[in-house]
């Protein structure tokens, strides 16, 4: 036995830990081990990737979903603050009609119609003008019969006529209802005629008996009124008053009005059996 030499039944624990490392690395070093871990890490990268993907994919989502649900907050804060909003302009359209109905509803400004008051309640106009009880409408009748022009130019001739006729009935406000009614029939344009002197109102329509005469009032087209013309007769009436203010003829032969007065364009058509009486009067700027 050579004296250095360990005895072969001793084990070499370095040797034997190394022993299997260096058999895995011949393993795969041998061609046919090497191919199947190439495929295996060639799979574990695979799959790997695919993991790392659909991480990422989920990740993407979740922050698409959490990008949608922000975007429907904020969208909910918008439509929320525009509901405000239109609460909030309702509640201020509604206090300026109101204000603007109490302007409304105050006496005319115009001196000789401080009787009349007017409504508009952003539907209808309504022209309130004094009342007449049967005994100041039967004197109103006789004195449109009895009152010449000349009884119109100055307050103390129509005075001094109506006591006449009214006798004991006479009263000063007897006289400035009377005055109005005779001066707006006699004078000027009749039932229509605060719709013709009120500057907020630029259009003027009647397009028949018994239906509400329409206009344009602070530019809003076709706007009804209290007042109609009740039978053909008296339309007809009104629109040979037109024919005569404008110095034009008119007649069931020549049916037809197209005249201006002042500041009003005309245009009429008097009623016959062939035609409906009707009107248009607008206002030039």
């Amino acid at each position: 036995m050579i004296k250095d030499q360990e005895p072969f039944f001793l084990i070499n624990e370095f040797v034997e830990e190394q022993k299997e490392e260096l058999q895995k690395i011949v393993d795969i070093i041998e061609p046919s081990n090497y191919q199947k871990f190439k495929k295996a890490l060639f799979i574990r990268n695979f799959t790997n990737g695919l993991f790392q993907a659909y991480r990422l994919e989920k990740s993407k989502r979740y922050k698409n979903k959490q990008q949608e649900l922000e975007n429907l907050k904020r969208k909910k804060q918008d439509l929320l603050k525009k509901l405000q909003n239109i609460q909030k302009n309702k509640l201020i359209e509604k206090q300026e009609q109101a204000k603007k109905q109490l302007e409304i509803e105050k006496v005319n400004p115009l001196e000789e119609d401080k009787i009349v008051k007017i409504n508009f309640n952003g539907h209808q106009l309504n022209i309130k003008e004094p009342e007449l009880n049967e005994q100041e409408e039967k004197i109103l009748k006789d004195l449109k019969l009895n009152t010449l022009k000349y009884h119109l130019e100055k307050e103390e001739t129509f005075t001094q006529k109506l006591k006449e006729i009214a006798n004991q009935n006479y009263s000063e406000e007897l006289n400035k209802k009377l005055k109005y009614y005779t001066d707006r029939d006699l004078k000027k344009y009749g039932k229509i005629n605060y719709l013709i002197e009120e500057p907020k109102i630029k259009e003027i329509i009647c397009n028949g008996t018994s239906q509400p005469v329409l206009v344009t009032y602070e530019n809003k087209k076709e706007i009804p009124t209290n007042i109609a013309f009740n039978s053909e007769e008296e339309l007809n009436d009104f629109i040979e008053k037109l024919a005569d203010k404008t110095n034009s003829e008119i007649s069931e032969e020549n049916p037809f009005l197209s005249s201006s007065l002042k500041n009003l364009e005309i245009q009429a058509t008097l009623g016959s059996q062939f035609v409906k009486a009707k009107f248009i009067i607008q206002k030039s700027i």
